[in-house]
């Protein structure tokens, strides 16, 4: 079993306040669980109006399906125009 996990901190240019924010990032994540079927979550920044951090996963048999989904939803994000992506950070976990 391979688990992939992929840690993505983006920056938000538009929200106004954190409701904004809060439909903002709720509406790509569930774009994201649809498209990709991979388990998605705001995990930090919570209170911050113009930054989130987000987490996702996907459990595979192989590492190679479990990072090609990572960069598929890495790339999902770069061609949202409502985020920037600031720092990422992936890793693939044997058991």
């Amino acid at each position: 079993m391979v688990v992939g996990v992929l840690s993505v901190d983006v920056r938000l240019y538009g929200p106004q306040s954190l409701k904004d924010k809060r439909s903002i990032i709720r509406g790509a994540l569930t774009r994201i669980q649809n498209k990709f079927h991979i388990a998605a979550s705001e995990v930090e920044f919570q209170d911050d109006w113009h930054r989130a951090g987000l987490g996702f996963s996907c459990v595979s048999n192989e590492a190679g399906h479990a990072d090609s989904m990572m960069n598929s939803v890495l790339g999902f994000l770069e061609s949202d125009p409502e985020m920037e992506i600031v720092d990422v950070f992936t890793e693939t976990i044997h058991y």
